[in-house]
């Protein structure tokens, strides 16, 4: 059985050094150096959130369930917490102070590619080639069980690959329907995301501008295919989820409702009712 150790926190002790600040649309990115809980050296992506909420919960579902499905994710992932005052010095406009107090969680992850700093992973994707890659369905299929919505092109990282491209999906803050709207989980926001709600799924941008939705029967039928090993996956995942959540939510209750939610979402059984099914937000038509 596959297996993911439990992420280290690491504290401002351990950070070297904020290099540059990248801005996204819902979090500030920086690189940094930092040392590890072995003392040794990274260049790594420190991922903070202007707005206080539970973001850091996505970050870790789709890190953790990519790793594990053999998608290109960073090798090493950590949780920090760095000091307002820190943070401030790169992003002024931000209040830090305000939404989180004098300390801010952060997710922290090495470089998409060993021994490269992450600027140079980056390059912009393209839709026809990205058809090509052998992982689409199974990204397809990962970004609905997880309710990403924030799924688009500008978060999947072009990889060099031997003979090719391979790609990385990036950015799990808006995993489970979040973002700086609805920022916090509680079981009502959670309930909308049921299967038996499927109507109110979170719309799917990367099966959207790569197949365009709803998809045609053999899209449909190979994601379909691709989400079988979803259940096997969420056991592997279970107590490292179980733990990581429960450490970022504080609410052991509110733990259960999302790996409920996330075992709800890996059953294949809600996709075959009758010959149309209703996959998330668009729907899957399993006849020709």
């Amino acid at each position: 059985m596959a297996w993911l150790p439990p992420l280290t926190v690491l504290n401002a002790t351990n950070l070297r050094g904020l290099v540059t600040a990248f801005y996204g649309f819902s979090s500030c990115v920086s690189l940094a150096d930092i040392t590890d809980e072995h003392g040794q050296e990274h260049q790594v992506y420190i991922k903070a959130f202007p707005k206080a909420g539970d973001f850091l919960v996505g970050e870790v579902l789709l890190w953790g369930l990519s790793k594990l499905r053999d998608l290109e994710c960073p090798d090493q992932a950590w949780l920090m917490v760095i000091p307002a005052t820190m943070l401030k010095s790169l992003y002024r406009e931000v209040d830090w102070l305000k939404e989180w107090g004098e300390e801010v969680p952060c997710f922290v992850t090495s470089s998409l590619i060993a021994d490269a700093p992450p600027q140079t992973c980056s390059a912009p994707v393209e839709t026809e080639e990205l058809r090509k890659w052998s992982q689409l369905d199974e990204a397809i299929a990962l970004v609905e069980w997880l309710a990403n919505a924030d799924a688009n092109l500008g978060n999947l990282v072009r990889l060099p690959w031997p003979g090719g491209v391979t790609y990385g999906l990036i950015d799990g803050g808006c995993c489970l329907g979040l973002s700086e709207s609805n920022p916090r989980l509680d079981e009502p926001h959670l309930d909308k995301l049921r299967p038996t709600r499927a109507g109110e799924a979170i719309y799917n941008k990367l099966a959207d501008a790569v197949y365009g939705v709803p998809l045609a029967s053999k899209e449909a039928i190979s994601v379909m295919n691709a989400a079988k090993a979803h259940e096997r996956l969420l056991k592997d995942a279970d107590e490292f989820l179980t733990k990581e959540l429960s450490r970022i939510l504080g609410d052991a209750s509110l733990v259960l409702v999302v790996m409920r939610l996330l075992r709800e979402r890996a059953s294949l059984s809600w996709l075959t009712r009758n010959t149309h099914a209703q996959y998330g937000s668009f729907s899957l038509s399993l006849t020709a």
